[in-house]
């Protein structure tokens, strides 16, 4: 690895403020696009929207038959 590596210490706090700093530092100078609002959200139809109204009316249907 030859790019820049922090020793830190969890018990001791040593090199974790410099880590903190550089990461801010990069979050600054690095930030998010915005990712563009949707104009209209697409619409998603699931299987059970339509599944249960199918069922119903071929079981409607066969009720008929009997009669």
């Amino acid at each position: 690895w030859e790019d820049k590596y922090y020793l830190i210490s969890a018990a001791s706090g040593l090199g974790v403020k410099d880590l903190c700093w550089d990461v801010m530092t990069f979050i600054i100078e690095n930030p998010v696009v915005q990712a563009e609002e949707a104009k209209q959200p697409e619409k998603v139809e699931f299987m059970w929207d339509d599944y249960h109204r199918q069922q119903l009316e071929e079981i409607a249907e066969e009720d008929d038959e009997d009669w």
